[in-house]
């Protein structure tokens, strides 16, 4: 049995969201994948947006909310618009940062810059 991960399914309309979950669930059951619906939310943006109880994935309820993290990075709806919170992920990358370029003070700038690229870019470029 597989399980989906990291997975963000988008629409334009209310009916179409739940049609694309539908079909997922109806792919997942002809191909052994399953939707932890617990782990699963929806979120709605846009000025034409209406308050929506719950999709449903199955037998199952997927509760919306306002916030999400996907990928270490916070969505939120803020009214009609959508705001990206990246907050987290620069802080990782400046405490990596700071804590290579702590510990190589006498080292070529070539070797920090290597150091760098190998352990702190990733943490920002979600490749980590």
């Amino acid at each position: 049995m597989y399980h989906a991960d990291d997975l963000i399914l988008l629409s334009a309309s209310v009916s179409g969201q739940q049609s694309v979950l539908d079909y997922c669930y109806a792919y997942g059951l002809d191909h052994t994948i399953t939707f932890n619906s617990k782990k699963s939310v929806c979120c709605h943006f846009g000025s034409g947006c209406v308050n929506i109880a719950s999709m449903d994935l199955g037998n199952h309820r997927i509760e919306c909310v306002n916030s999400f993290k996907y990928l270490g990075i916070i969505f939120n709806n803020i009214g009609s618009k959508i705001n990206v919170d990246c907050h987290v992920l620069k802080t990782k990358f400046y405490s990596a940062c700071n804590s290579v370029l702590s510990h190589c003070l006498r080292n070529d700038d070539i070797v920090k810059l290597h150091l760098v690229k190998s352990f702190c870019l990733p943490m920002l470029t979600l490749l980590s």
